[in-house]
């Protein structure tokens, strides 16, 4: 947890939920892009895909900055690894509160060729892309990522 003090931050709390058009001219989407930070955690089971059921997961780690609450909507994960890809999706919003970090869960069922275990159990690595549809009082937008060269991806 990310933890604000001072006066500042708490009006600026109060007037996200009371008043949000006052801060809609300075937290622009570009900026709200900037405070949300979204990665994949340190940790080995962050990423993995199950041949046999032809499922993936991925654990996300979502920081925001800001000091308004954001409502992921819709997210969608998309990891690409040597001889395919496969795809994880958020189906219930998720509210990352102000000035914390949370971890964001997203699996799904997304066919890969089973031609192309081999190579995927073989580099354990690839890329993720990211992409997130935000909603907030104050504002909604669209945050867009891409991570690559991820390691210690959990194939089975």
């Amino acid at each position: 947890m990310i933890e604000w003090t001072g006066p500042a931050w708490h009006v600026l709390r109060l007037c996200a939920r009371a008043y949000p058009p006052i801060l809609r001219w300075y937290y622009t989407e570009q900026k709200l892009d900037s405070l949300l930070w979204m990665d994949v955690p340190g940790a080995n089971e962050g990423i993995g895909y199950h041949f046999g059921s032809q499922e993936g997961r991925c654990w996300l780690l979502a920081t925001n900055l800001s000091p308004i609450d954001l409502t992921i909507d819709r997210l969608q994960v998309e990891v690409i690894v040597d001889g395919g890809s496969f795809t994880c999706a958020l189906p219930l919003p998720h509210v990352v509160k102000g000035g914390s970090r949370c971890n964001v869960y997203v699996k799904g069922k997304s066919p890969m060729p089973q031609s192309s275990e081999a190579l995927a159990k073989e580099s354990r690595s690839g890329r993720i892309s990211i992409e997130a549809f935000i909603k907030s009082n104050v504002r909604e937008f669209c945050v867009r990522r891409n991570i690559s060269d991820v390691r210690n991806l959990e194939i089975s």
